[in-house]
């Protein structure tokens, strides 16, 4: 197999245990690799968590546009430090996070409805297929949803949200350890994207993602994050209230009928109540975008 010829180029960004930089691959080789890419990058003594990541990316490569592209993992010597590295598609325009953001500034006004309607479907179809290869997520939140072009017959720009971060990632059915090395009481995810039934009975199945998603489309057609919350929040007061009372997130009456319905569906406590993705899919609010 040709070894992969790649340079590392500016830092984009930084999560729990690994940054992100852009990357340029050796234009003469004759590769899969596209031209520039983002690569995720850890030391390798403290690789675990990527190279989990990385085997889940493995696996959820196929037909659905809606996840991150993945075109494999290294491991380079840098400054005398061996580093693992995961190449992951590049998206110049940053997260869904970065497009609300930009939006409201300091007036928190959210995205047109016309825009959170084509997001949620793309968003929903790559959960879909998440689900369907037997994972959840178990982190879907504005910042981990890239948009990506993509090529469109007409001369606007088509930008597709694209499903990211898998470090939180688990299959299907099995149970999630709670506690740090340390016997602390540790969570995953999130806070205020995290679903009433992880925080009550550390519960994380397809379900929690699609409470999560609902928190998504309440920030962006809002403008707002959830629960009224800043960094100031404490969090066990947030998960307090997600978790162990009735308290429902707050859905404005001045959003549109279907708007309104399509989150009533993703924000309901009881798991068995709450719409799955193949129902949401078929709601008026998604099948009405273009």
């Amino acid at each position: 197999m040709e070894e992969l010829e790649w340079t590392r180029g500016k830092k984009l960004g930084s999560g729990g245990f690994a940054s992100v930089y852009m990357a340029t691959t050796n234009p003469n080789q004759t590769s899969f690799m596209p031209p520039v890419m983002a690569v995720k990058s850890v030391v390798l003594t403290k690789a675990r968590s990527l190279e989990r990541e990385s085997d889940i990316y493995y696996h959820l490569q196929g037909s659905c546009p809606y996840i991150l592209g993945f075109f494999g993992d290294d491991v380079t010597i840098e400054n005398g430090k061996a580093y693992f590295n995961v190449f992951l598609e590049y998206g110049p325009f940053g997260s869904l996070g970065d497009r609300i953001r930009q939006q409201y500034g300091n007036y928190r006004i959210g995205l047109h409805e016309f825009e959170v309607n084509r997001y949620s479907k793309g968003i929903l179809e790559g959960i879909k297929y998440v689900h369907q290869k037997n994972y959840v997520h178990c982190d879907i939140k504005p910042d981990n949803i890239l948009l990506v072009p993509t090529p469109s017959d007409s001369a606007r720009v088509n930008v597709v949200p694209k499903i990211a971060d898998f470090g939180l990632a688990k299959r299907v059915g099995k149970k999630v350890e709670n506690k740090n090395e340390d016997g602390r009481i540790s969570i995953r995810g999130t806070p205020i994207y995290m679903a009433p039934e992880s925080i009550r009975y550390n519960e994380y199945e397809p379900p929690s993602d699609i409470w999560a998603f609902g928190l998504v489309v309440l920030e962006m057609l809002t403008g707002q994050k959830p629960w009224n919350s800043d960094c100031h929040t404490p969090v066990n007061s947030l998960l307090q209230r997600i978790g162990y009372s009735d308290e429902l997130p707050s859905i404005p009456s001045y959003l549109s009928s279907e708007a309104q319905d399509f989150l009533k569906k993703c924000l309901v406590k009881d798991v068995a109540l709450r719409w799955s993705v193949d129902k949401l899919l078929s709601h008026p609010f998604v099948t009405r975008c273009w």
